[in-house]
């Protein structure tokens, strides 16, 4: 999964220089010629991201309370977003022109991580699944604070699934699309029930409901497409787009099986290079992500008419890798050391004042 992130992330990538730069109108000055094939399809590596999630999320919630889970989130996302975003916020100030304009309003407001909120653009365009993220860890930490996870979470997915399929069916509404995730859930669902079944063990229920997740992320993914075309005039088709979902949903699977293989996770192991790549490429999938896109189409517009389109996409992509490295070697252990700082001062405040003990948060 750690080595399936990173792939993710340059999937997303090369949809973005490849393909929605250009077709997007008024990001990158050049286009790379890319209308068919796999390049349009791969922004459903946020799919995959959001599967990963699933899974993921309910083996680090399964052990906390709450507060710990809602701890353990803040340290993860928002350390590198703080310096993704100011880093893309400086080399828009420096390097950029219409439409990549930044303001200390603008900064300011993405400090929150929900800047449309408060009537700013996202630094960067990426910023939006972030948003879906968070949404879904709250309903998790939600379920924890009532005492659904862990003891019933194949009741939370059901009814998950549930409120998915009528809205996306038959109420369509707005609010509570953007409120249940209902466009998205199918994949967070999925990777949730897959891992009910690696770790709680089998049963027709789960498999059930985990063909209905992988058909309701079909169904999500058909009104993204939609979305897409009435926003550029162009999408790919929905057969070409289901087999990509589906074939998103059994690389996952696939990944999932070969992380429990003894053999493999011991060949690993024995292979301190090929253990330490697996880790970087976990810890920089997440910066590079935050990171790429309005700086990537910067980088690539400025150099483009000196050295030509693919040679600055070279270069941007080679920059955007680096600095999702130094991102995530050095800014983010500082922030994650300032965080747990604050948290434990603010914990002894509050269990001085109500009695008891923290639990750690890690």
């Amino acid at each position: 999964l750690d080595g399936l992130r990173l792939a993710a992330a340059l999937a997303v990538l090369c949809y973005h220089y490849f393909y929605r730069g250009s077709v997007e109108g008024g990001y990158l000055n050049v286009t790379y010629g890319v209308s068919g094939g796999l390049i349009p399809i791969l922004y459903l590596g946020v799919n995959l991201f959001f599967m990963i999630s699933g899974f993921v999320i309910m083996r680090s919630a399964e052990p906390r309370t709450a507060w710990a889970f809602g701890v353990s989130r803040f340290k993860r996302l928002y350390p590198a977003h703080l310096a993704a975003m100011t880093l893309t916020a400086l080399i828009m100030a420096v390097l950029s022109a219409t439409p990549f304009v930044v303001t200390l309003g603008g900064w300011m407001a993405n400090l929150t991580m929900m800047a449309p909120a408060f009537g700013h653009p996202f630094m960067d365009g990426a910023y939006w699944s972030i948003v879906v993220e968070i949404i879904f860890y709250g309903w998790v930490a939600l379920a924890i604070l009532a005492g659904i996870l862990p003891r019933r979470t194949d009741l939370f997915v059901g009814a998950w699934l549930a409120i998915i399929l009528i809205n996306n069916l038959l109420l369509q509404n707005s609010m509570i699309e953007r409120l249940f995730l209902t466009n998205f859930g199918g994949n967070f669902a999925f990777g949730i029930l897959i891992y009910q079944i690696t770790r709680h063990g089998f049963s027709q229920m789960r498999l059930a409901m985990a063909v209905l997740a992988v058909l309701l992320s079909l169904l999500g993914a058909e009104r993204e497409r939609v979305e897409l075309l009435s926003m550029f005039g162009v999408a790919p088709s929905a057969q070409a787009l289901a087999l990509a979902q589906l074939a998103t949903a059994s690389i996952f699977l696939v990944a999932i099986g070969l992380s429990y293989l003894q053999r493999f996770q011991t060949s690993l192991a024995t292979k301190p290079r090929v253990a330490g790549f697996i880790a970087m490429a976990a810890g920089i999938s997440y910066p590079l992500y935050l990171f790429h896109q309005h700086a990537g189409y910067i980088i690539i517009n400025w150099l483009s008419p000196t050295i030509g389109k693919w040679s600055a996409a070279a270069v941007a992509t080679t920059v955007v890798v680096l600095v999702a490295w130094i991102i995530w070697r050095f800014a983010e252990p500082v922030g994650k050391r300032t965080i747990d700082f604050a948290i434990s001062r603010l914990e002894r405040i509050w269990f001085r004042v109500r009695g008891g003990h923290p639990e750690p948060a890690e």
